[in-house]
């Protein structure tokens, strides 16, 4: 029987899922600043001022994390 694509699962353990995991923290992190900082016009709910601070908030302690980690 043929495996679809879509169904094979990989499974990532160690020290090279905990390496992944903090680049894609770092990463999310420094996009979530980005857009507070400088919103893209497709997203039309960070026009306000306090949807932009909770961004910045959470791309900040995402990024300080991934430092940590």
């Amino acid at each position: 029987m043929i495996k679809k694509f879509w169904e094979k699962k990989i499974t990532i353990s160690g020290k090279s899922a905990r390496i992944l995991g903090t680049i894609l923290m770092g990463l999310i992190g420094i996009f979530l600043l980005y857009c507070a900082i400088n919103p893209p016009t497709y997203f039309h709910f960070l026009k306000e001022n306090i949807n932009r601070i909770i961004y910045g908030v959470i791309g900040v302690l995402l990024i300080f994390k991934a430092l940590k980690n």
